[in-house]
Parts: structure tokens; sequence; C-alpha cells
């Protein structure tokens, strides 16, 4: 492990002990071993199968981060694989995978920004990494951040230094 990676392990957990709920009543410890143990994010193509197993039930964690973790990852997926590689493997639509999206981040946040940061492969052109993709036909990209932005709770959850 280089010093940088254990730098950023430490600085991780450091802010992971700073971290509690909502309700100010519990704690996640286990939250922050499994993104210590997944923290990197893999730029390699995976199968639609780990997004599916590993990443999709995770947007459903108690922890923001852990929520981030796994819909970043799953902007990857569908920015490294073309459309025919994931129907080939019987993923989600794209428009599927952002009413999802929507539907998590609506439920409790840290979602449709990771997966949108994920999608751009930190090229750092957002939500306008989404704005010219055929796939999306009519789609308005607009529309479904907007409706997100409407629909969801408008307490984020504080993270020290991550935000």
């Amino acid at each position: 492990m280089s010093d940088l990676d254990q730098r950023q392990r430490k600085e991780f957990l450091e802010l992971s002990k700073t971290y509690v709920s909502n309700d100010d009543s519990e704690k996640h410890p286990e939250w922050f071993n499994l993104a210590i143990q997944l923290h990197k994010f893999d730029k390699k193509r995976f199968a639609w199968e780990k997004c599916r197993d590993q990443f999709i039930p995770l947007l459903d964690h108690p922890h923001p981060m852990v929520r981030a973790y796994a819909a970043k990852n799953i902007g990857r997926f569908y920015w490294y694989n073309s459309l025919k590689s994931r129907t080939k493997q019987g993923a989600l639509s794209l428009i599927e995978m952002l009413m999802l999206v929507s539907e998590k981040e609506i439920a409790h946040s840290a979602v449709a920004g990771p997966f949108i940061n994920g999608y751009d492969d930190d090229t750092f052109y957002g939500l306008g990494s989404l704005l010219e993709v055929k796939e999306l036909g009519k789609f308005d990209v607009r529309e479904w951040i907007l409706d997100i932005l409407e629909k969801s709770t408008p307490n984020e959850p504080y993270v020290p230094n991550a935000q």
C-alpha cells in the first residue's frame, strides 16, 4: 500500500468516527469497514452482475458514503459499457437506471449526484454528460433532475470534509 493510500485510509477512518446517523442515536460502524474495503473505484469494466448483486442493494444502505460509493460505481458501469454490451449482459436500460436512481435519491440522498459523477467519469461535465446521450432519446434529463430536487428531502446529511 502506497504512502498516499495509507494517508487516505487514515483520513477516512478519522472521518468515519465523526459520523452519526440522521436520528443522532445510531452509529453505523460497519459502513466504514465496507467503504474502506471498497474505497477505490475500479475503472475497469465489470459485469452487470456486480452492479445488480453488490452495488444496487447498497443504494439503500443507512450511510450516505456507502450509497454514494455504490451509485458512483453503477454510473461508471454505464459509462464504460456500451449499450450493446449492457444489453447483452441483461442490464437495465439507462432510462430504467435513471428512474431507479431517482427513486433511491428521493428516498434518501447521496445517490443521483454520485451516479452522475461516475457516469461522467470525473470529466467534470456533470449532468451535461447525460444531455447528448442518444440512448435516452426524448428523455428529458433536466426535468428528471428537477423532479428529484422537488421531491427529495431538503435535509442533506452532513459528512465533514466530504462535501
